[in-house]
């Protein structure tokens, strides 16, 4: 593990001198670190898996933070990027119209998310949903690697957009599990995997208890609430109306909106969403500011709060502690 030489706080502060003198060609989204790969998310639309250098920087671990650490990272990073474009280039050209089908992936931002931001990657092929953004990625043949899905590869390939959200929906429901986990003070933590009524309708039964519930597609977990009638079996089990709040881009919580004096609670909810924003998440995890309510009559979500989506985090503090 990367944590057995050097701490998580210091890492990310020498990511962040990366990315702070990161050449203009190079346009990286995200960097982050798991075992002993660094993940690196372009922001060109692929992302990919490169193995970390961990030795010289463990050789200069004393030296944290000098020319001589940030530069073995930054060519650990060109070299991924060189890689990366070479081969989405050699990997789009061989997707064809059934494997995109077969293997596109359903995923979600929050619409301020930069790679939409400042009209970046415009050709990215994506939806509003309530006040985030769906968009699809594709692994590519015999690599690592995704690209987003774009309207370019769509004409190439002679899908149209509803065909390939249409099959990344399919793939979501038939290549995804649903994992459970109550949450309460009388029972402590309680998971599952898969639907499991009982803990469902143990949110009646404990009042301030809360429902968490993702699946398992990788750093997108929260778009379980795109699975086919999850929130619907949920509503008619408890024969309540839901308030749905986004953890992140990961996970949701759920509670009974019967239970609940929404008028009275709502700036309370609000601000916990908020609060797990600002202090918990990196802006790209982050999915909205908003709560959620599903209707069980008309079956469908709807937003009932109006918090502006891109809070810098400077504006998040000022409505959460002022």
């Amino acid at each position: 593990m990367v944590g057995e030489y050097i701490s998580k706080a210091c890492f990310k502060e020498m990511l962040s001198v990366i990315k702070d003198g990161w050449s203009e060609d190079m346009k990286i989204r995200k960097i982050s670190i798991l075992d002993k790969f660094l993940y690196v998310d372009f922001d060109d639309g692929v992302s990919g898996e490169v193995k970390l250098a961990c030795e010289p920087i463990v050789n200069i671990i004393e030296c944290l933070g000098t020319e001589e650490a940030v530069a073995e990272l930054k060519k650990n990073i060109r070299s991924a990027y060189e890689t990366a474009l070479e081969i989405k280039t050699e990997g789009i050209l061989n997707i064809k119209r059934e494997y995109l089908l077969e293997n596109v992936k359903v995923r979600i931002c929050n619409i301020k998310d930069f790679m939409f931001k400042d009209g970046k990657n415009e050709d990215v092929v994506c939806k509003k949903y309530l006040d985030f953004n769906i968009y699809c990625s594709v692994e590519l043949p015999n690599t690592k690697y995704e690209a987003n899905v774009t309207s370019s590869l769509l004409q190439e390939v002679d899908v149209s957009e509803d065909e390939v959200f249409k099959a990344a929906l399919k793939n979501l429901n038939e290549n995804n599990h649903l994992h459970m986990k109550l949450i309460c003070m009388e029972e402590g933590i309680v998971s599952s995997d898969g639907y499991d009524k009982e803990i469902v309708k143990s949110l009646k039964k404990y009042d301030g208890s809360m429902l968490g519930i993702e699946n398992d597609l990788p750093q997108n977990e929260g778009t379980v609430i795109l699975m086919d009638n999850v929130i619907k079996k949920i509503g008619e089990d408890l024969e309540d109306d839901l308030l749905l709040l986004p953890s992140s881009k990961f996970d949701w919580i759920i509670m009974p909106a019967g239970s609940i004096p929404i008028e009275q609670e709502l700036e309370q909810l609000i601000n916990s969403v908020m609060t797990v924003n600002l202090e918990d998440l990196e802006y790209e995890e982050r999915l909205s500011n908003n709560v959620y309510m599903y209707d069980r009559i008309k079956d469908e979500i709807v937003v009932v709060s109006d918090v502006k989506v891109g809070l810098s985090d400077d504006e998040i503090s000022q409505v959460i502690y002022d």
